[in-house]
């Protein structure tokens, strides 16, 4: 039963693959069993279709990029910081 009503909750037309807390969401307001989102969990994540289309929201770290150096100086690397409120100086930025 409980598999019939995941189908229905994920699968479905009309559900469109939601991700997990819209299928439990759609669940929840209509069913509960004991471990609902732990099942509602593991079956999402064993969903070949939204494994393969569906993308992850987490932002990925890039690849560092290695630089050859041959020489001192070849390379200056920096970061700043601001705009900031204006120094006596007139400055702005770190």
């Amino acid at each position: 039963m409980q598999n019939k009503l995941l189908e229905w909750a994920h699968d479905h037309p009309t559900a469109g693959h939601g991700g997990q807390q819209k299928t439990l969401f759609r669940l929840i307001t209509r069913v509960y069993w004991e471990s609902m989102r732990k099942y509602v969990f593991n079956y999402i994540s064993a969903c070949q279709l939204c494994q393969q289309f569906k993308y992850n929201n987490a932002p990925t770290a890039s690849p560092m990029q290695l630089h050859s150096v041959n020489e001192p100086w070849h390379t200056i690397g920096m970061d700043i910081m601001g705009p900031f409120p204006t120094t006596a100086r007139q400055k702005r930025f770190l």
